[in-house]
């Protein structure tokens, strides 16, 4: 029993540092017996729970994953937006494989001590996500329901949590004959007939709606007098996603029939600058292009990881200076640094940008393409778009 008042005594004399304490755990395990291995785990896993929960991070950027296996436990491999498939497909490849002591499987990163990351642990071919870790999201490129990893310098954005206390806005879908893919709005809480809103349209609304929780961040904005009131209209894109977002002259056409309906059944701000276009990964390539071809429909769009993976012919003579613009048009952009060849697109866009005298506003974050990040874009996107009149903002739950 010496070994855990040793190994318990290092970890509560120290601070939050991933290595040493990971380094104190398997000394631990190596210099004893199998039947008091439990022990050890399970004295690690509550400190670490105490301490700010796993997997193990500090301000050094380090981190360390573990993974509590058994005996018949064969190989755990690491996978998450940092291990990709390759630079060019944000796709999750393999990963890495753990290490293993004992029953104890165990990984060592370093990231930027602001990020935040998902990933996941595949065991003997089963990708999960880590039973130690609270945290989890849906992830499009991790398959399914996937870990998050917040580094100890990151401030997640608190709009996209549910708060109580919010009067919650409505969300109905247009039954039209027209109306496929479904188109679905939102109306803020005390709605108002008599008031004209802006409108935010989105691509993929099922994901906006499921995966990023737009009207949850609506609600909470609106409520917080954080942004003034808004429309939001998610449309679908139908089975064929790839196409219907790869310059699509259908995908333009279905926006100005959804724009059009819009405009005629709610009280909207019914011009370009009263509109904001916002989609993410292939669907930001499709808004950005609608937004250059049709500024009479939409003079604000938000660009959120634009994959440009594709022929980029319809966009040739923008790109090469032959057409400009229209200078109404204002564009916010955001990707990953850890997104591979999606931030370079998007550093070309943004040089692009610059040349053209576009107004523009641009961030990156450390973060991966990933539901959990275009959530946190949400909440930046809404409030440079639709600032609250000055005077009118109410204080804020803080971040966190």
């Amino acid at each position: 029993m010496a070994w855990h008042g040793f190994f318990l005594g290092i970890l509560l004399a120290g601070t939050s540092q991933a290595g040493p304490e990971l380094d104190a755990l398997l000394q631990a395990l190596e210099g004893s017996a199998p039947e008091e291995h439990p022990a050890l785990v399970a004295a690690f896993v509550e400190q670490q729970r105490d301490a700010g929960g796993l997997p193990v991070t500090d301000m050094s950027g380090e981190v360390v994953f573990v993974y509590l296996g058994g005996p018949d436990t064969q190989e755990v491999r690491l996978v998450g937006d940092f291990l990709p498939e390759s630079p060019m497909n944000v796709t999750w490849g393999r990963g890495e494989p753990m290490q293993r002591t004992g029953d104890v499987f165990h990984a060592r990163r370093r990231f930027e001590p602001g990020a935040r990351l998902d990933y996941a642990f595949d065991v003997d071919g089963e990708r999960i996500p880590d039973p130690l870790n609270p945290r989890t999201l849906f992830s499009g490129t991790g398959d399914g329901e996937v870990s998050e990893l917040v580094m100890p310098g990151h401030r997640l954005q608190s709009a996209a949590r549910v708060w109580p206390d919010v009067a919650r806005g409505t969300l109905q879908e247009i039954q039209e004959e027209w109306a496929d893919p479904a188109v679905r709005v939102y109306l803020p809480a005390d709605f108002d007939p008599q008031r004209r809103y802006p409108v935010i349209y989105t691509g993929d609304g099922g994901a906006w709606i499921e995966y990023i929780g737009l009207p949850v961040i609506l609600d909470n904005l609106i409520g917080s007098g954080d942004i003034e009131p808004v429309i939001a209209v998610m449309v679908d894109a139908p089975g064929n996603r790839g196409a219907w977002h790869s310059y699509n002259p259908d995908f333009i056409a279905y926006y100005q029939r959804v724009v059009a309906h819009v405009d005629q059944h709610f009280p909207t701000l019914a011009r370009p600058e009263g509109r904001v276009l916002a989609g993410s990964s292939s669907a930001g390539r499709a808004v950005l292009h609608a937004a250059l071809e049709r500024p009479d429909l939409f003079s604000r769009v938000a660009v959120l990881s634009p994959s440009m993976h594709g022929p980029l012919f319809p966009l040739a003579d923008y790109l090469s200076g032959e057409k400009q613009p229209d200078p109404s048009l204002e564009v916010w952009m955001a990707a990953g640094t850890y997104e591979g060849s999606i931030e370079r697109d998007t550093r070309v866009l943004e040089a692009w940008l610059e040349r053209a005298g576009t107004r523009k506003s641009v961030s990156y974050s450390a973060q991966g393409h990933s539901f959990g990040f275009w959530r946190e874009c949400a909440v930046l996107l809404l409030r440079h778009f639709f600032p609250t009149p000055p005077g009118e903002t109410q204080a804020l739950p803080a971040s966190g």
